[in-house]
């Protein structure tokens, strides 16, 4: 016998808590779930990289996920197991813990996305959707591991094949093997597992730079595709377990067909001319937020000043003992013989003690800024505001 895996098996546990009682721990729920853990924390970690709000991220992939479930059960229902609805109805639709299909998965996933970021917070579906999917396979490892430890896809037997397992044989607890299987057989939840080993290092290479939005959606499709379909050949059809078919062909089968096809087309559509991505490799951002493009809620906006700082300009010049006549209201200010403007003796209109005119600025340095509205200290230049070019008096 060649097979290289020996049987085991994960059963649920049942963990007593005081004051509780018993608490079943089902392990292939405890995978889905961190699965679903590993996948958002990898979005929202690029999501964050992109400029993104994480709780955009985070919220749509609840939404899709939940709505991933939701669609693989009635898929479920109706392609794979038919019977249920002659037999209880509606109320095998309703029952949505009740078996799920990937296929009708990554349907109901596209609907949830969609729906979220279109209907229920209009954002750029297209960016938020691409980087929910960045995060899929490494998510999806862990929920196909889960499939392979309590053997939901016992494939075909397959003596010749060295990754195949030994239903008949095991290790520990399991050394006489699987009661509802015999002889060496593919393990198609294991075999998907390790397939996105491979695909998830691949994305994460990709990942290195910024993509057009779409990019990962589509090339998920089409690594995802062609794989699946080839696998589910390998399933088995002499065990009470098995898959329905259609004209051979399993549901999923027919699935794959169109998930390849439109990721195919869905590439070709994705136009790189004119994107301008962000730079990840400086963290520098060479485009807008997607909160900032239009049809998003307004975000954070980062402080970003381009003002020149204004330079406080000190005069040198030696004060003059010649005397100031003191502007009174209404008056116009005497010109500085050097063409200068002199210094604002205070906001007009401000009552209290008029303070001494300063001293003209300095000769060529017209109307040098200053701290706006201050009187000058009696004896010093008065600073004020840009003063206009200097005029003839009015005779």
């Amino acid at each position: 016998m060649l097979a290289a895996i020996p049987f085991f098996q994960l059963s649920v546990y049942n963990l007593d808590v005081p004051g509780i009682g018993v608490l079943p721990i089902d392990p292939w729920a405890t995978l889905v779930c961190v699965g679903f853990v590993v996948g958002l924390e990898i979005a929202r970690w690029r999501g964050i990289r992109l400029g993104l709000d994480p709780r955009d991220v985070v919220d749509g992939a609840v939404a899709t996920v939940l709505s991933g479930f939701v669609v693989a059960h009635v898929v479920t229902v109706l392609f794979y197991f038919p019977e249920r609805l002659e037999e209880d109805g509606i109320l095998s639709i309703l029952r949505v813990w009740e078996g799920f299909s990937s296929t009708g998965g990554f349907l109901g996933a596209v609907l949830g996305a969609w729906l979220f970021y279109k209907v229920y917070r209009p954002l750029p579906a297209l960016r938020y959707a691409d980087v929910i999917c960045f995060g899929f396979p490494f998510g999806w490892f862990f929920g196909r591991l889960g499939c392979g430890v309590v053997h939901d896809h016992i494939g075909a037997e397959a003596s010749w094949f060295p990754l195949a397992m030994d239903f008949d044989h095991g290790l520990g607890p399991w050394l006489e093997g699987a009661r509802y299987a015999s002889g060496i057989r593919h393990e198609l939840g294991l075999y998907e597992a390790a397939y996105m080993i491979p695909v998830g290092a691949l994305f994460l290479w990709w990942g290195r730079v910024d993509r057009v939005p779409g990019f990962f959606l589509a090339w998920f499709g089409i690594l995802y595709a062609p794989i699946r379909f080839v696998l589910d050949f390998l399933r088995n059809d002499d065990l009470s377990s098995q898959d329905a078919r259609y004209l051979g062909l399993t549901p999923a089968q027919y699935g794959m067909v169109l998930m390849l096809l439109a990721s195919v087309w869905f590439l070709t559509r994705l136009d790189q001319r004119g994107f301008v991505g962000v730079d990840l490799s400086r963290g520098r951002r060479d485009q807008p937020p997607a909160s900032a493009l239009p049809g998003s809620p307004p975000g954070p906006v980062e402080a970003s000043s381009t003002e020149t700082p204004s330079t406080e300009i000190t005069s040198t010049r030696t004060p003059t003992a010649t005397p100031t006549r003191t502007a009174s209201e209404g008056s116009r200010p005497e010109l500085d013989p050097t063409g200068s403007t002199p210094g604002a003796s205070g906001a007009e209109g401000t009552p209290g003690a008029p303070g001494a005119e300063g001293v003209p600025g300095a000769s060529g340095a017209r109307g040098a800024p200053g701290a706006e509205g201050a009187p000058g200290a009696e004896g010093t230049p008065g600073v004020g505001p840009v003063g206009p070019p200097p005029t003839e008096p009015e005779p």
